[in-house]
């Protein structure tokens, strides 16, 4: 999104210097047709305008969050997000989404607003308190260990593997 409003914000400096380089690549002759468009300065305002005030809670959701504060957000994106192609695509996924309604659910009986368990472990809900509800957490965790377990590493012992672990996660502070 950043790149989009981006492009939006500085598209005629960004055509003019398109316009200046040499038809020579295949990638540049598209760039330019993209550019020449009429179309794509008013697609790029749409989308600006559609998600400039959804960035911050779309953030928001990669921060370890209690789930009920999550599923909150999630309902005001969906309120803010009106654009029918965006919306409807939003709506179609977390519809076919059973984990999320389940989610959804026990958020509902965390804040006190249901009590229906549907069926459920009284106890189930507790489980779900600090649930992430997005998998940028876990895609982390493979990056960082996709760095760490690569070919030249192979004989590293659990200890080691734990202390590049806990070096990767917290070098921020060390």
């Amino acid at each position: 999104m950043e790149a989009a409003f981006y492009y939006c914000e500085h598209f005629n400096k960004i055509k003019e210097f398109m316009a200046e380089l040499s038809e020579d690549n295949q990638v540049i002759m598209k760039s330019k047709e993209l550019f020449a468009s009429s179309e794509l300065q008013g697609q790029l305002a749409i989308v600006k305008g559609t998600f400039t005030s959804l960035v911050a809670p779309i953030a928001s959701l990669e921060e370890h969050l209690p789930l009920v504060e999550s599923i909150k957000i999630v309902s005001r994106i969906k309120e803010e997000l009106v654009l029918k192609p965006f919306a409807s695509k939003l709506s179609n996924i977390l519809q076919k989404n059973p984990g999320f309604q389940v989610m959804e659910q026990m958020a509902r009986v965390l804040s006190g607003a249901s009590q229906d368990l549907q069926g459920m472990n009284s106890n189930l809900p507790f489980s779900f308190k600090n649930a992430l509800i997005t998998m940028v957490d876990c895609e982390r965790s493979f990056s960082k260990l996709k760095g760490i377990l690569s070919d030249q590493r192979t004989n590293l012992t659990e200890e080691h593997v734990q202390d590049l672990l806990l070096i990767q996660w917290n070098k921020e502070i060390l």
